[in-house]
């Protein structure tokens, strides 16, 4: 990622989740909660925490190097949910 890039900007996001093996791990284990939503022309891997509610609630699964970034002096939005190992 450049030092001009956001990572909170949806294609950063995008790149950097096929890079995560963490989470990709845990989409692949936890196919009821982790799942991908187009957002714009990218898919994305969003969580929730109720699979029935997949449509209405539902936050981007941020990818560690975005939630590292974020958690070093960047505001996190409400928006956005940081996700944790979910063994």
């Amino acid at each position: 990622m450049s030092a001009v890039d956001s990572p909170l900007d949806i294609q950063t996001i995008q790149e950097n989740q096929k890079e995560d093996t963490e989470l990709l791990a845990r989409k692949d284990k936890h196919s009821d909660y982790y799942f991908e939503k187009k957002i714009g022309e990218f898919p994305i891997i969003c969580y929730s925490k109720d699979s029935a509610e997949q449509k209405t609630k539902w936050r981007i699964a941020l990818p560690k190097i975005c939630s590292d970034l974020l958690s070093n002096g960047f505001i996190l939005s409400q928006e956005i949910l940081v996700t944790k190992s979910y063994n």
